[in-house]
């Protein structure tokens, strides 16, 4: 694994992101099609996505996340770039 990923790792930690006047936080379970993820590269700021495809693959007699293709066009991310996120507040303006 590569990377600093400063945001999975705040939200990995139990803390909230906010993103359109909206909070964000870590979910529990696997990423599945249609799921909201935080996904971030070393090459690309953490973004907030709808997943498309999710691969996944067996690694140590467990089954993981490979990949997860968002709706956005030409990104990709393994899955140690990816934190499954649910709403947690609403940002009253």
């Amino acid at each position: 694994m590569t990377g600093d990923y400063p945001i999975l790792k705040l939200l990995r930690a139990g803390k909230t992101l906010e993103q359109a006047g909206f909070q964000f936080k870590m979910a529990e379970g696997k990423i599945e099609p249609g799921d909201l993820f935080v996904g971030e590269t070393d090459t690309c700021s953490a973004r907030l996505l709808t997943a498309k495809e999710v691969v996944m693959k067996q690694q140590a007699g467990k089954t993981v996340i490979d990949y997860v293709y968002p709706h956005s066009p030409a990104l990709k991310f393994e899955g140690h770039q990816v934190v499954r996120v649910q709403p947690a507040l609403t940002k009253i303006a």
